[in-house]
Order: structure tokens, then C-alpha cells, then sequence
């Protein structure tokens, strides 16, 4: 064998599996794979066909350091957020310092949990209060939560680098 005949399957992200087993067949990688699809199995979409797609999504998020009262590993829903509600959560957690805008991390993770936690109907579960106490809650079910609202929401790893690298208030920041 030669040596791109030999090269590794890359990770080809699929919903479908047979979209795996056509890739390990064809020896194609993520990239080789992604030009397949164009070819056999998108198609563009027009703007009417956007507008009436459901594209809201609902996931469970674990929560086992917060059992329930029947002693079972107790769950929340986390919904994504619409654009008009990211950009409204970037803009009421974005504060002016020294003519730049800068996002205000101070309970960043609680305020998200807030947000976008939900029931199964996406009905929020926490009042914007529960920030206040929800900071003295264990952090590992905190972290799920938000770091899944990010995923959901779009937000990459780059804008919550950038998030970071923007912000100078700490956890003993005066900043809410």
C-alpha cells in the first residue's frame, strides 16, 4: 500500500451511520468526505424554507450532584437560545470601561444556568434571583449547564476566549 492509501480515516461527523461505514470504505477523511456530501446529499435552502424550520433544540443535562427527592440522578433541560436572545444576553452582560466593551463575567456561568435552563415545555426554571444563590451551589452541575447553553447558542471557543481576554473583573469584581 501506498502511503495515502494508508493514511487514517478522519472523524467523519455524521448523524447517519452509513455516512462512517462510506467514508472507512472509501478510505476518505473528514475533508475528502465533507465534498461527498456537497455532491450526493445537500441541498440549498431559500429563505422560506429557513423561516419554517423548527430549529429549536431541548437537551438534558445531568445534574447527579443535585439528586432528586426520590433519590434518583436529577436532570435539567438547557435550550438554545434564538439570536435575538444571544445578542440580548451579550448586550446586557457587555459593560463599557475606558471606551472599550468588554463582557462582564461576574456569575457569567449562574447567569447562563438562569437563562436558559428549562422545563420540557422550555419554560425557564429559575427566576433571574436564583443568580444570587446559585453561586453557592456546586459548580461541576453549574459548568454542565452553562458550557452546554454556549454549545447550544453558537458561541465558540474563540468568543469565549475573547469573552476572557476582554474582561479584567475577577470573582472579586464590584461589577453585577
Amino acid at each position: 500500500m501506498t502511503e495515502e492509501q494508508q493514511k487514517p480515516v478522519g472523524a467523519v461527523q455524521s448523524t447517519r451511520p452509513e455516512d462512517t461505514r462510506v467514508a472507512r470504505e472509501a478510505n476518505l477523511d473528514a475533508e475528502d468526505f465533507e465534498d461527498v456530501i456537497l455532491e450526493d446529499d445537500w441541498e440549498c435552502l431559500d429563505a422560506a424554507t429557513i423561516r419554517e424550520i423548527d430549529d429549536s433544540r431541548l437537551v438534558k443535562v445531568p445534574c447527579p450532584e443535585w439528586p432528586t427527592k426520590n433519590g434518583k440522578v436529577g436532570f435539567v433541560f438547557v435550550r438554545n437560545p434564538s439570536g435575538t436572545e444571544r445578542n440580548k444576553f451579550e448586550q446586557e452582560h457587555t459593560v463599557r470601561r475606558k471606551g472599550n466593551r468588554e463582557m462582564n463575567l461576574r456569575d457569567l456561568k449562574e447567569k447562563l444556568v438562569v437563562w436558559f435552563a428549562c422545563d420540557k415545555n422550555r419554560k425557564p426554571i429559575f427566576d433571574r434571583d436564583a443568580v444570587k444563590w446559585l453561586r453557592d451551589k456546586n459548580s461541576a452541575p453549574i459548568n454542565r449547564i452553562a458550557d452546554k447553553a454556549l454549545q447550544l447558542g453558537g458561541w465558540t471557543d474563540q468568543d469565549v476566549e475573547d469573552m476572557v481576554k476582554n474582561s479584567k473583573g475577577g470573582p472579586n469584581s464590584s461589577d453585577t
